[in-house]
């Protein structure tokens, strides 16, 4: 039994852990892509596929066909988010009064609305592969280029999403191999820039905790 409590106590530190880098991770990919979709969004503006004939960089307020139809509902929802943070503003806030911004939305889309961006590597053309042609393999500078580049991104941020929704919903990851999803991590953030997976890798305490998982006590 004590070994029980060790190994769950082991859980919790090694899911504190991963939550920590996946932050970064996410972070680093969702500011990656909006770089890319604010200047592709503007652009759509001389585009004759959109009925509207002017649009900004601000994609998530006037969001311009394609895109549109793959992230409508998410953004309805994060629109939501956004208004109640900045109801739970404290007085002191220095932003206290101020307007939803495009930051503000972009901050409160999960990590799956980012993952689902990205082509499924051989699947048919759609909207994401437009997107990725147009806009978002350019977030990605250092991989190689066209289907093979979305391959790269679609399989470490499919993987990191399914092991982000584990931690964040405290199931086991006895089984999860920890020291794989940090080179995942090193992996996907490296397609950004390299210099943050540096600085990722040297903020990670995973490794450390997964030497430290508690083993069965021999018996003399």
């Amino acid at each position: 039994m004590l070994l029980g409590f060790e190994l769950y106590a082991w859980n919790a530190r090694l899911a504190a852990a991963f939550h920590e880098v996946l932050g970064h991770t996410e972070v680093a990919v969702r500011n990656a892509i909006d770089i890319q979709l604010r200047q592709w969004n503007k652009q759509q503006s001389d585009n004759p596929r959109n009925p509207e004939n002017f649009f900004t960089e601000e994609w998530l307020f006037q969001t311009a066909i394609p895109i549109r139809g793959l992230i409508s509902d998410s953004v309805k929802k994060v629109r939501s988010s956004a208004d109640r943070a900045m109801g739970y503003r404290p007085v002191t806030h220095t932003r206290k009064h101020a307007e939803i911004t495009h930051d503000d939305v972009a901050a409160q889309l999960s990590f799956g609305t980012w993952n689902r961006l990205i082509p499924l590597p051989n699947s048919a053309p759609s909207t994401q592969h437009l997107l990725w042609n147009e806009a978002i393999q350019f977030a990605f500078p250092n991989i190689k280029n066209g289907h093979e580049g979305s391959r790269q991104v679609k399989s470490p941020l499919n993987v990191l999403h399914r092991l982000r929704n584990r931690v964040a919903h405290h199931e086991p990851l006895l089984h999860v191999e920890a020291n794989c999803r940090v080179l995942d991590i090193a992996r996907l953030t490296g397609y950004v820039d390299q210099d943050i997976a540096d600085w990722i890798m040297a903020q990670q305490r995973v490794r450390e905790i997964v030497r430290e998982r508690p083993k069965p006590k021999t018996m003399l």
